[in-house]
This record gives C-alpha cells, sequence and structure tokens, in this order.
C-alpha cells in the first residue's frame, strides 16, 4: 500500500462564485464543488454537499518502504503558495470559512511526521483558518 499525506486550504461558506474566490486570492483550486453536488462524483445519489467549496491541495506519496512519511513537505509547499497571498483572504466574503487539513493515510509500519513550523502557524492565524487533522491507519 501506498503511504498518502494531504495538505490543503478549503474555503466554505461562500455565496459567490467559485472563480471571484480564485480572483481574490490569486491561487487556482485544485477542485470546487457548489451546494447540493454529490459528495463522491461516482457516486451521485450518495451524501450532497452542504455548502459551496474551493479547494487547493498538495499531495504527497511514497512507498511502504520508506517508512517516514512526511507532513512537512506538502506543508511547505502550501505553506509557499499560501504566503504570497496571505493578504488577499481579508477581502474574502464575510460567510467564508478557511480550513488547513491534513489527511494523512499510512499502512502500519509507517511513522508519519507531524510538525508544524512558526511560519506556518503564523499565517493559519493572519488568515483567520481552522485546522483539520485526519490520520488514517490500514
Amino acid at each position: 500500500m501506498q503511504n498518502k499525506v494531504i495538505a490543503a486550504i478549503t474555503i466554505t461558506g461562500f455565496q459567490c462564485s467559485h472563480d471571484e474566490i480564485t480572483k481574490i486570492i490569486k491561487i487556482q483550486p485544485t477542485r470546487i464543488w457548489r451546494l447540493n453536488d454529490p459528495v463522491v462524483a461516482s457516486r451521485p445519489n450518495a451524501r450532497r454537499q452542504k455548502e459551496n467549496g474551493w479547494k487547493f491541495e498538495v499531495q504527497i506519496s511514497n512507498n511502504a518502504a520508506d517508512s517516514t512519511l512526511w507532513l512537512s513537505e506538502a506543508l511547505k509547499i502550501l505553506t509557499a503558495t499560501l504566503a504570497e497571498n496571505a493578504n488577499n483572504f481579508k477581502d474574502l466574503p464575510p460567510l467564508a470559512s478557511v480550513e488547513i487539513s491534513c489527511y494523512l493515510r499510512i499502512n502500519k509500519e509507517s511513522m508519519p511526521e507531524i510538525f508544524f513550523t512558526n511560519d506556518l502557524l503564523k499565517l493559519i492565524a493572519s488568515i483567520n483558518a481552522s485546522i483539520d487533522l485526519d490520520i488514517v491507519c490500514d
């Protein structure tokens, strides 16, 4: 099984277009969704999105032979992307909610490295974001 780490910024709760969010923060999303879109596109009869969403994510995978999975590498890329545009987040619509999410899928032999730098924590505070950390062990 391949280990996987994803670091992302997600913006939800806005009523404007996704293009408007992209124009404000000057980052191209890797994924967008609209209110009532299927949560899983391949299962249109499954759960539905409860709000509009905009996401930019960085994904890193490695094979099971490498026992360490480096969340900090994905966060470093995400931080560099966000830092250039951090001042723009103040112009998001009032109902917009910002979240930094970290997802780790690891096998039982792996050891995830989870480290948040001072720069990242300052950036998260400056854009008024929350943090979500999910770890799945297979």
